[in-house]
């Protein structure tokens, strides 16, 4: 899903695939928007940011 955000003075196409970062972001939400720039987050960023934080943890 992407949905366009306006966060410090940018507007930010956010494109997700679970819904947590859109609920925390719904406060900027501007409906129809065009994006400055945009930023895309995919399973293996994911599996990238769990595998770092599992090393961290062990650290």
């Amino acid at each position: 899903m992407t949905k366009v955000y306006r966060i410090a003075e940018k507007n930010i196409a956010l494109t997700t695939l679970y819904d947590a970062a859109p609920r925390m972001c719904r406060e900027y939400l501007i409906p129809g928007g065009r994006a400055d720039f945009s930023v895309v987050t995919d399973r293996a960023d994911i599996e990238f940011e769990r595998e770092r934080s599992a090393r961290e943890d062990e650290a």
